[in-house]
């Protein structure tokens, strides 16, 4: 099922880009469906989800990146998984694909041509963040926390904890996060 929207990623239409979501979604269980289309309604409709930069200076930078980063993370993963004979569920590959930034939102804003943090104070982490987010709408398995808590890998001081710990989900998150923002990191759409 995701194999095919690997080629929809190639648009270039931040319109067409922002339906994908909702489009993986439809093919989720049917508990856990409805979950995330309320919760991909809520981020369309309240926050910037859909046109934050997925940082600063560093991969996914501009309009519309932190979408486009998370939909390049479900389909790698999708393809890890499957390369690799890791029998991740296609639930667990959108849910944490989807949303492992979702502590992003609203954390930059444009200012004088550059993206800037927001004003706003953030007291928890990217991965925390995400997780509370995403657990106001639909549950989550321990394997799928695990992998959205410490997707940015042993490259932080405080997931050292990790070494020898790591799961199948974990590992091909975080090796999806890692190879969408060193491969496709640069790359920009049109609004």
């Amino acid at each position: 099922m995701i194999l095919d929207y690997w080629r929809l990623l190639e648009e270039q239409d931040s319109e067409k880009l922002a339906q994908l979501p909702f489009r993986l979604a439809l093919d989720l269980s049917e508990e856990r469906r409805m979950q995330v289309l309320i919760l991909l309604e809520h981020l369309r409709d309240k926050t910037n989800y859909f046109t934050s930069p997925a940082s600063r200076k560093h991969h996914h930078a501009f309009i519309g990146g932190l979408l486009r980063h998370s939909l390049e993370v479900v389909a790698l993963a999708q393809h890890l998984a499957i390369a690799l004979r890791i029998g991740l569920t296609y639930d667990q590959v959108v849910t944490c694909g989807l949303f492992h930034d979702l502590g992003k939102v609203g954390r930059y804003q444009m200012s004088n041509g550059e993206w800037k943090h927001s004003e706003q104070d953030h007291l928890l982490s990217v991965p925390i963040c995400s997780l509370v987010i995403v657990s106001k709408y639909t549950y989550l398995t321990q394997k799928e926390a695990f992998a959205i808590l410490y997707h940015d890998g042993l490259y932080l001081p405080e997931n050292q904890y990790l070494a020898n710990k790591e799961t199948p989900l974990y590992l091909i998150l975080h090796t999806a996060d890692m190879w969408s923002g060193r491969k496709f990191g640069e790359l920009e759409i049109s609004s």
